[in-house]
């Protein structure tokens, strides 16, 4: 606690902030990331090994399909959106 106390003693008002703003967004960052490679292993999962995945029934048909590359372009698309998001929240160019 000691080198936190000493860091926001040398930053002004805005970059205390900014300091704050990165912080908890790297927290988000950090727990997309794994939410995301869970997804992934999940598709991993059901294109090794299909019977062992249970899909809830609003699941559309096509998607059980192992042969169907749906669940990596929708896990892909939304990687993308939320990558933009972030981006955006940081204001930095897409």
């Amino acid at each position: 606690m000691n080198i936190i106390n000493n860091i926001f003693r040398i930053l002004n008002t805005n970059e205390k902030k900014n300091f704050r703003k990165l912080i908890i967004l790297d927290v988000v960052i950090n727990i997309l990331n794994i939410s995301f490679l869970a997804i992934l292993l999940f598709i991993v999962r059901f294109y090794t090994d299909p019977k062992t995945i249970c899909f809830p029934a609003y699941f559309p048909e096509a998607m059980r399909d192992k042969y169907n590359l749906l669940l990596i372009i929708c896990e892909e698309d939304f990687l993308v959106v939320n990558c933009r998001i972030l981006l955006h929240i940081l204001q930095l160019p897409v």
